[in-house]
């Protein structure tokens, strides 16, 4: 039983870990993505602006 909770313990911790590094990853393609199209239409905008 004690075994057990260990184990069931552990795999709970791996899925949790795997979920937040999922996430993560997703998140920072996300900010790459949005830097990305800020710093191209900052690039437009100063364009215009000068």
């Amino acid at each position: 039983m004690h075994s057990y909770g260990m184990v069931g313990r552990f795999r709970y911790v791996q899925q949790l870990c795997l979920l937040l590094a999922t996430s993560c990853a997703l998140i920072y393609q996300m900010k790459l993505e949005i830097y990305e199209a800020t710093g191209s239409w900052l690039r437009n905008f100063g364009k215009l602006r000068y």
